[in-house]
């Protein structure tokens, strides 16, 4: 048995489907009627214009007939001044008639004309970045030899070295970054463009690239064949001392430490190693701190950080 309760609850849905049905039919019926009227109003615009056009054109018939009809057999020095005006405006008209849209007061469109052009390639294939190679003129001399006297020096090692050094000092990093990479190319072990190029690196930030190559310097240094005489403790200093830089910015505090204290050895004297060293050192605690209390309680903390110094200077 169903209660009185649920018939009208039953009762209730069939009328509320019965509404939405009602409302979705007229609903249907407004749009298809909405419909009709916009495609009946846009064919009667069709038509209209259809019309105009077809008026416009018997229009420009009938002129011109009368024109041909009235003219013909007059030659134009026979007009008047204001007949002839007439006749050119007619002429204009007629050779203008199909680009209604051409305002006439802008000048006549020039012909059409194909420009053949041909390329000389560039002799030789320079040891020189890109930027570089498209900023040098081109040689139109395919006789000479790949290299001429001109060209030989971007063979030479020293001559990109100072090229990257007058890079850095205009501070374009990337640039000199460019000129460091074709000298050492030329040349892996050489020392100067190698020193300069840590600090290059040092300034875009490459920590990882930097302590590369200033471990690769420190073997080059200690090596009698390219160490150079002068002041060889004072630029492996410097050289340990940025290569605790990029440690400490990679969180690798306790190898920061250890590459100060080479450059304190060598230097004891420095102040800047000095105050260095007392900042790694920091670090250090405060990282051994943070991992007791990682792996103690379970929590992480941020501490110790890196330091921003200035690149060191190359001698």
């Amino acid at each position: 048995m169903i209660s009185a309760e649920e018939q009208n609850d039953e009762r209730s849905r069939e009328l509320e489907q019965f509404s939405a049905d009602q409302a979705k039919a007229r609903s249907k019926k407004h749009e298809d009627e909405a419909y009709q009227k916009r495609a009946l109003t846009y064919h009667q615009i069709d038509k209209e214009q259809e019309e105009r056009r077809k008026i416009g054109e018997i229009e420009k018939e009938i002129q011109t007939d009368f024109l041909s009809e009235f003219f013909k057999g007059i030659h134009p020095t026979d007009l008047s001044e204001r007949e002839r005006e007439q006749l050119a405006k007619q002429e204009n008209a007629e050779a203008n008639e199909d680009n209604d849209d051409v305002d006439p007061n802008l000048p006549p469109i020039r012909r059409k004309a194909v420009l053949t052009t041909t390329f000389t390639p560039k002799p030789g294939n320079f040891n020189l970045p890109a930027r570089e190679k498209e900023m040098k003129p081109v040689v139109h001399r395919p006789q000479l030899p790949v290299f001429t006297d001109d060209e030989s020096k971007y063979q030479s090692v020293e001559y990109l070295s100072q090229r990257g050094d007058s890079s850095f000092k205009a501070k374009d990093f990337h640039n000199a970054l460019e000129q460091y990479n074709s000298a050492l190319s030329l040349d892996p072990r050489h020392t100067p463009s190698l020193l300069h190029r840590c600090v290059v690196h040092l300034s875009l930030s490459h920590w990882q690239n930097a302590l590369e190559d200033a471990l690769e310097i420190d073997k080059l240094l200690t090596d009698p064949d390219t160490a150079p005489s002068p002041n060889t403790p004072k630029v492996r200093s410097k050289n340990w001392a940025r290569a605790a830089l990029a440690c400490n910015e990679m969180r690798r505090f306790e190898d920061a430490l250890s590459y100060i204290s080479r450059a304190i050895q060598l230097d004891p004297d420095n102040q800047e190693f000095l105050q260095q060293r007392t900042h790694y050192e920091a670090n250090v605690t405060a990282q051994k701190v943070e991992r007791a209390k990682a792996f103690g309680s379970s929590s992480t903390s941020e501490s110790g950080g890196s330091i921003v110094a200035e690149h060191f200077s190359v001698t």
